[in-house]
């Protein structure tokens, strides 16, 4: 009877009779020597030449019995390797190069794309298909080692941050203070300036009031008064000494004498550039330039110059705001919050201060912002 293979790695079964004196020879070099190869045999397999199918005799050793494949080369083209289609477990290690797809697909079945250059897979075919369980990719999966460092690194970033915001909440809550401080200042400093001016104010009515007697002017108070004449004179405070009121805008037209009050019933505009009791016009305080809209600012006769404004910010550095009018040196104070935080937690804090505006503005929120700056 003559000897038959199995069906999956092609093993040697020697009929009944055969090889009288020699089947010990068969059983070693046929089949466990073949069974050898099955088990563990690796075989390097060139793929420079392209696409082929492996050696499959039964009986002897060939290609296809190897448990491992390994294919090397550098690859022509897409390239497809055939194995037998029969039931077979491969490990396949790809070791070509060149950027092109190798395929492994058992004889008149489906083929199936080998893993990347450097990685390897095992294959199970069941003769007509291919099923793949891959190697995991260094560039996908991350090694112990890399979980451990990145851990470590997370940890140090929280610790960091942290830190961070406990340096943020001390710093805003002195940027607080100092806004509540500044505040309170410019208050004082407001009553102060506002009490003086009334003050002055008061000082010069009284002044323009002793210079008003009986209902005449006293001419040493007024200027040029020696050209003035006798108010008696006079039939109205409208027509006086025969001219109307505007007969009197020139000094030149005054005779020396008095005014009586009845004469001086009615409205009166006084131009006067020289001196008013003994004061000049600029010892009376008074507003020399305004600008009354919602970006705004009032100037004063000594200089002082009060701005308001409303700025829409983020919640970022590096914020801006540019004064309505420019100050001639940086202001003495500016501050400014938000509009829709009545607590006053959402202060404009640290930036630069300078005469045209406020650069390098921290907030601690985004909105639309109130500010008040100033200065001379």
């Amino acid at each position: 009877m003559a000897s038959t293979y199995t069906t999956r790695v092609g093993l040697e079964k020697q009929g009944d009779g055969e090889n009288a004196n020699t089947w010990g020879l068969v059983l070693n070099e046929n089949v466990i020597d073949l069974v050898d190869e099955a088990v563990a045999g690796y075989e390097a397999i060139s793929l420079a030449g392209g696409g082929l199918t492996l050696t499959n005799t039964d009986g002897v050793t060939n290609q296809a019995r190897n448990f491992g494949l390994k294919f090397t080369g550098a690859l022509p083209a897409d390239t497809t390797v055939v194995v037998p289609a029969k039931e077979k477990i491969y490990y396949v290690h790809n070791s070509t190069t060149e950027n092109y797809n190798v395929f492994l697909k058992p004889a008149g079945g489906t083929a199936v794309t080998v893993v990347e250059a450097g990685r390897s897979m095992i294959a199970a075919v069941d003769g007509t298909n291919i099923n793949l369980l891959e190697s995991t990719d260094p560039a996908i999966f991350a090694t112990k080692a890399e979980v451990q460092a990145l851990s470590a690194t997370l940890a140090t970033s929280i610790n960091n941050s942290n830190t961070a915001i406990a340096t943020l909440s001390a710093t805003m809550a002195t940027s607080i203070n100092n806004s509540n401080t500044a505040i309170a200042l410019v208050s004082s400093t407001l009553e102060t300036r506002i009490a003086t001016v009334s003050s002055t104010m008061a000082t010069s009515v009284n002044n323009l009031k002793t210079g008003i007697t009986g209902g005449t002017i006293v001419a040493a108070t007024a200027t040029n008064a020696t050209n003035a004449v006798n108010a008696t004179s006079a039939t109205n405070a409208t027509n006086f000494a025969g001219n109307n009121s505007a007969y009197y805008t020139n000094a030149g037209n005054l005779n020396a004498g008095t005014l009586l009050a009845a004469r001086l019933s009615g409205d009166y505009s006084i131009n006067n550039t020289g001196t008013l009791d003994g004061f000049n016009a600029s010892d009376f305080l008074r507003v020399t330039e305004e600008s009354l809209s919602n970006d705004g600012y009032i100037e004063f006769s000594n200089g002082l110059i009060i701005q308001w404004g409303r700025e829409t910010l983020a919640a970022t550095s590096g914020e801006s705001i540019i004064w309505p009018k420019a100050f001639v040196s940086t202001p003495f104070i500016s501050f400014g919050v938000e509009i829709g935080d009545p607590d006053a937690t959402a202060n404009i804090t640290g930036g630069t201060r300078s005469a045209s505006g406020w650069t390098g503005i921290n907030t601690a929120g985004s909105g639309l912002f109130h500010w008040i700056a100033i200065g001379v």
